[in-house]
C-alpha cells in the first residue's frame, strides 16, 4: 500500500470511530483531502476539503485553519482547470490572513511567522492561477509579493521557497517564449536548491526537467 493510500485508509478509519462533533474531525477531513489530491482523486479531494471547510467555518470564519483549507481547495480547483473557483478560494484565504495580521499581532511569535508564511503561500497560489490564465504580469506581481514576505521572515541567502520564486519566474518567461530569461531563472532555482536540499529531492529533478524543456523548445 502506497504512502498516500495508507494516509487515506488511516483517515477513513478515524472518521468511522469518531463522533460527528469531535474537535479533530475537520483536520481529518483536511488530511484525507490531501491524500486524495496526491493520488489524483480531485473530485474526492474537493469533497473532503469542503467538508473540512464547512466544519471549520461553523467554529470561526476567520481562523487560520479556514484559510489553510481554502488554499488546499483552491489548488484542487486549479488542477481541475476551474480557475475562477481557484482564484476565489485563494483570495478568501488571503483576506482571512490579512484580517488575522492586525497591528495588535505584530510580535515575532511562531504563530505570527506561520501566518505570514501562509499569507505568502496565498499570494504564490494567486500567481500560479494568473500564470495558468496567461496573465503573466499579474503572476509576476503576486509571486513578487510572496517573495517579499518570505525574505522579511527568513534571514538567509538561500532557501527552497526563494528557489520556488525563481522557478515560477522561469515558468512565466518560458510561457512567453523568453528562453534565455527562463534558462537564467531555472538555473538560479537549481543552484539554490542544490545548496539547501538533498540531491535526490524531487524539486532538483524538476529543475533539471525545466532546463531540459527549455533546450527542447528553443531548438
Amino acid at each position: 500500500m502506497g504512502r498516500y493510500q495508507q494516509a487515506d485508509h488511516y483517515c477513513r478509519s478515524l472518521l468511522q470511530t469518531m463522533v460527528t462533533n469531535h474537535p479533530d474531525i475537520a483536520g481529518i477531513y483536511h488530511n484525507l483531502g490531501c491524500a486524495q489530491g496526491n493520488k489524483g482523486e480531485l473530485n474526492e479531494a474537493a469533497a473532503s476539503f469542503t467538508q473540512a471547510l464547512d466544519i471549520r467555518k461553523a467554529v470561526d470564519m476567520n481562523q487560520p485553519d479556514v484559510a489553510r483549507t481554502l488554499n488546499s481547495l483552491g489548488i484542487v480547483h486549479g488542477e481541475k482547470g476551474e480557475y475562477t473557483k481557484a482564484m476565489n478560494k485563494f483570495k478568501q484565504a488571503l483576506e482571512i490572513q490579512y484580517t488575522r495580521n492586525s497591528p495588535q499581532n505584530e510580535e515575532n511569535t511562531l504563530a505570527q511567522k506561520n501566518l505570514l508564511l501562509n499569507m505568502a503561500m496565498s499570494h504564490s497560489n494567486i500567481g500560479w492561477v494568473h500564470c495558468l490564465r496567461g496573465e503573466y504580469d499579474k503572476a509576476r506581481e503576486a509571486h513578487g509579493e510572496a517573495l517579499k514576505i518570505r525574505k522579511s521572515l527568513l534571514n538567509v541567502e538561500d532557501h527552497p521557497l526563494f528557489a520556488d520564486y525563481h522557478s515560477s519566474m522561469g515558468g512565466i518567461a518560458h510561457a512567453k517564449g523568453l528562453y534565455d530569461e527562463a534558462r537564467t531563472e531555472y538555473t538560479k532555482a537549481l543552484h539554490m536548491r542544490q545548496k539547501v536540499i538533498p540531491p535526490a529531492h524531487p524539486s532538483i529533478a524538476n529543475s533539471y526537467q525545466s532546463l531540459g524543456e527549455i533546450e527542447h523548445d528553443n531548438g
